[in-house]
């Protein structure tokens, strides 16, 4: 399994993201105010309703690939729906054809999300809460 690349998700000038519509992304999307904004309209009405808005907040880190991290965006958020913590991860990718394995690479961002939430909430009784 590829070595993750975890820096922080702060983009200033002179930042390398790959493409010019990367570092557009990071830069508009990094934002918790503008995120949110699209999120309403991406996310259906249910859960826009269950999330707290003013909790969202930005968490460091890039959880892609490290060998595709100048090609890919993530931005990854922490926000509270009905009052428990969870995740929001935000990934821009660009497909230049269909990828059978898009799920799989999923899955593996979502691991290492996973992995560094443990890491610094050692004393976790695991990744779901009731």
């Amino acid at each position: 399994m590829a070595r993750t690349k975890h820096e922080p998700a702060k983009v200033r000038r002179g930042t390398k993201l790959g493409t010019p519509h990367d570092a557009l992304f990071h830069l508009a999307f990094s934002v918790p105010k503008h995120a949110a904004s699209e999120l309403k309209n991406l996310l259906s009405s249910e859960i826009v309703a269950r999330i707290r808005w003013d909790k969202l907040r930005n968490v460091s880190g890039k959880f892609v690939d490290a060998k595709l991290t100048n090609r890919h965006a993530d931005i990854l958020f922490e926000v509270e729906i009905d009052d428990e913590k969870a995740f929001i991860n935000i990934l821009f990718e660009d497909k230049i054809a269909p990828d059978k394995w898009t799920l799989l690479q999923i899955f593996e961002y979502m691991g290492r999300i996973w992995r560094a939430y443990l890491r610094e909430k050692p004393r976790a009784q695991g990744l779901l809460h009731k």
